[in-house]
């Protein structure tokens, strides 16, 4: 994490490995949201070993998903991004009720 102007350069990503017995289709949520993509300093891009083509879409909730089927074996997901961050806390619901799972 970078502070530069106010202004809170974070540097994210990750990397996830799956090992599948047979071919496997998957979505997966793990890109910045689409409200947040203005505040990208370097692109949310997910890599994958071995190069598997995906699609994305952006569900009814405003998620960036991505459609992908891996193959049998051993695939890893990678990323890493930059964002700026003003570092201010996100409000907090705190009359949020909590609903019953039925």
């Amino acid at each position: 994490m970078q502070v530069s102007e106010g202004v809170l350069l974070i540097k994210a990503g990750f990397e996830i490995a799956f090992e599948c017995k047979a071919p496997t289709p998957m979505l997966l949520q793990v890109h910045v949201r689409p409200e947040r993509e203005a505040d990208l300093v370097t692109p949310d891009t997910l890599r994958t070993n071995p190069k598997i083509p995906y699609s994305l879409y952006t569900d009814q909730f405003g998620n960036r998903c991505t459609r992908i089927l891996l193959p049998s074996g051993v695939t890893h997901l990678l990323n890493d991004f930059t964002i700026r961050d003003s570092g201010i806390q996100d409000t907090m619901p705190w009359g949020a009720k909590q609903s019953l799972v039925n």
